[in-house]
């Protein structure tokens, strides 16, 4: 990412926030695998929520975050160039676009669903969350069979 578009700060402001999701997630694991016997319990209790809606939170401004810079450069980058480097520049911002929406909205229907969640007995966001890895496999798997 440095190397793409030189800017230190959003290369520190992108490690923070993926230091501070793993560290939720492993806050988590660590929380539900010390009540071992109640694991269950202890999954999908109280205090064991926090983390989870960290981390999708910071995955959804992380996936923008990411998404919105390439495109920005790619921008800066498009106003040089012959007819033929600007046709591709547009291309990979629409690819960039496009693999960055699909997980953007993946994440912000599991931040919606776990927050409309009134009585916490539904896990329908557990189920997207399922999803959310096969997108970002997805998105690279369109990437590269798109290239020509």
């Amino acid at each position: 990412m440095y190397r793409f578009n030189r800017n230190r700060y959003l290369l520190a402001y992108c490690c923070v926030l993926a230091g501070i999701e793993l560290g939720t997630g492993l806050a988590w694991m660590v929380r539900v695998a010390h009540t071992a016997p109640a694991w269950q319990e202890a999954m999908w209790n109280e205090e064991s929520k926090w983390p989870i809606e960290i981390s999708i939170t910071i995955s959804v401004i992380l996936d923008t975050s990411i998404a919105a810079s390439t495109c920005y450069q790619l921008w800066r980058s498009r106003m040089m160039g012959l007819k033929r480097t600007r046709r591709m520049i547009d291309k990979l911002m629409r690819w960039t676009t496009q693999t960055g929406a699909l997980t953007i909205v993946v994440s912000l229907a599991i931040v919606l669903t776990k927050k409309l969640d009134r009585k916490g007995n539904s896990y329908l966001w557990l189920g997207i969350a399922l999803v959310l890895p096969n997108c970002y496999a997805t998105g690279l798997l369109a990437l590269l069979n798109a290239r020509t």
